[in-house]
């Protein structure tokens, strides 16, 4: 039966991929493709997506650059920690 990767499936995709390929993909990788059909499944259903990440989230926020979001806002003492958060939206 095929479906859909789920990301509770990237460990044992991992696992198949390291043993299948002398030169396998990293994890990141694959939790990268997984977040990107994710955007591409929403982006039919949606026309606007928001979200919340750590100022200091440095790696995600770059990630999220990527994907085509833009910094819209932030919130500051959104986090437990007192950390502020960007908001980054974009349009789908």
């Amino acid at each position: 039966m095929l479906r859909r990767c789920m990301k509770k499936d990237l460990d044992q995709v991992f696992q198949i991929e390291r043993i299948c390929f002398k030169h396998p993909y990293d994890y990141s990788t694959f939790l990268y493709f997984l977040m990107r059909e994710g955007l591409n499944f929403l982006s039919k259903r949606v026309d606007y997506m928001e979200l919340q990440v750590k100022v200091s989230n440095i790696e995600a926020i770059s990630f999220y650059r990527k994907l085509g979001f833009k910094e819209v806002g932030l919130i500051p003492n959104y986090y437990q920690d007192g950390e502020d958060a960007l908001i980054m939206s974009k349009k789908v």
